[in-house]
């Protein structure tokens, strides 16, 4: 396999992944081969160009190789010859993935543009992801402008991703973002869309001025939670260690955090290792506290940076005094809230 090939099999398996859950209503099963056979033999030129869309989604499906990969978007490219606008996305995201070898970001976005002007929603939803993350050829410069524009047909067909960037992109752009973005946030949440639970939970819980269910607090996170959402699980071990709500508290607590650290979110980390340090919850453990620390510290946390310095300056509860690194990380804990001052706390 060329360097810098994904894995085929890998590979396939996510880009048919987007392509089937996508809005688009495809589901492949033999009976919709056999209609797509159906329709290929017949001179509709509409059935004729969604029939070969769909014996390409299968190859791509199917393939487990390089070769074989090469022959799906072969295919691919026969059915976007043909009209086909949802082999156009199939074709822009391998592409944009570098199935075939390295990511070719002109072609991707030539593809996936044509099909979302075509009315693909994924195409267009993946369109407004692509200008409002800023990723691949945007080398992280988002552009809202084209987000907010690929995103109105998908937001206004009700699809939750489509609704919850709606929601992040009224947070960037709008006075009154908050309130502006908690509909959109409640929609997608009420779909099962994990971070859109996580997002109106922090707003609403964050929203100190406003009265507002604490126990809809609770049920939200507990929801992204759930679903593996590390920083929803950080929020909940807070919340039930503070025994706002629930008796079992203490034990549930520690579980959810210790998750949310092991599931590498900065802050849990930091909590994480101030509980080893003080034994509240757990068995002190010198070792673990600076093990977390350091974790805490290398994910962006200056208050991790803040206390190793005075760890190492002063040797408490360690082997001994360094001040060559207590000045380095006095330095790191500089650096850190200098950057979140200019650019803002990444720990959402």
């Amino acid at each position: 396999m060329a360097a810098g090939t994904a894995d085929p099999k890998i590979a396939r398996t996510r880009t048919f992944s987007l392509i089937a859950n996508s809005n688009l209503g495809i589901k492949l099963s033999p009976p919709d081969l056999n209609l797509a056979a159906d329709w290929a033999s017949k001179p509709d030129f509409a059935q004729l160009h969604h029939a070969s869309f769909l014996l390409a989604l299968d190859k791509l499906q199917n393939a487990t190789n390089a070769m074989q990969l090469q022959t799906a978007t072969n295919l691919l490219q026969k059915a976007v010859a043909l009209g086909s606008p949802e082999a156009q996305f199939a074709l822009g995201k391998i592409f944009f993935d570098g199935l075939l070898g390295n990511p070719d970001y002109r072609q991707a976005r030539a593809s996936i543009e044509a099909a979302g002007k075509q009315g693909v929603l994924a195409a267009s939803l993946f369109m407004a992801s692509w200008s409002y993350y800023g990723k691949g050829d945007l080398n992280g410069n988002g552009n809202l402008n084209d987000a907010i524009e690929w995103v109105t047909a998908p937001a206004a067909a009700g699809i939750p991703e489509a609704e919850f960037l709606t929601g992040l992109i009224c947070l960037r752009t709008q006075k009154d973002g908050a309130d502006r973005a908690l509909p959109h946030f409640d929609e997608a949440a009420r779909a099962g869309h994990a971070y859109a639970q996580l997002y109106q939970a922090v707003l609403l819980e964050r929203a100190a001025s406003t009265s507002y269910n604490y126990d809809n607090v609770v049920r939200l996170y507990e929801a992204a939670a759930a679903q593996g959402v590390a920083r929803a699980k950080y929020a909940l071990a807070l919340i039930k260690r503070a025994h706002i709500v629930y008796d079992d508290a203490p034990r549930d607590s520690w579980t959810l955090l210790r998750e949310a650290a092991d599931q590498q979110y900065p802050l849990a980390q930091l909590e994480l290792a101030r509980a080893y340090e003080s034994g509240n919850g757990v068995k002190p453990s010198m070792a673990e506290a600076m093990r977390w620390y350091r974790l805490a510290a290398e994910s962006g946390v200056a208050e991790a940076c803040d206390r190793l310095a005075e760890i190492y300056a002063t040797g408490i509860g360690w082997t001994g005094v360094d001040k060559q690194i207590a000045s380095t990380y006095e330095a790191r804990a500089k650096e850190l809230r200098e950057f979140h001052q200019q650019n803002g706390s990444s720990f959402f």
